[in-house]
């Protein structure tokens, strides 16, 4: 994904300009102006599966393990049931090669 956006340079150094307005002024002004079209930071982890309740994501310096547990619930009349409730953990597991090869 990118995005275009528009840069003024003053003494020397190249600067975003946030608003139409200030662009306005700039060109008037006759600073040098010029547009970019720049990319947009990735945001977000790529979880992979290890099992059915876990999975983990590759961060600096080792993994993010998440572990996700069903947990069996008592209702008000005694009964018990499932699904209702997710418990979740997280862990770092420091591995700074990522050499953690799943099976």
């Amino acid at each position: 994904m990118s995005a275009i956006r528009n840069q003024v340079q003053i003494h020397g150094i190249w600067t975003d300009i946030e608003s139409p307005t200030n662009l306005y002024a700039y060109k008037k002004a006759e600073y040098p102006i010029r547009t970019i079209e720049a990319q947009a930071p990735v945001v977000g982890l790529n979880f992979e599966v290890i099992d059915f309740s876990h999975q983990r994501a590759k961060v600096p310096g080792g993994w993010l393990v998440k572990a996700m547990e069903n947990v069996m619930s008592t209702l008000p009349d005694g009964r018990t049931d499932t699904g209702y409730e997710w418990r979740l953990a997280m862990a770092f597991v420091p591995d700074p090669d990522h050499q953690w090869a799943l099976k």
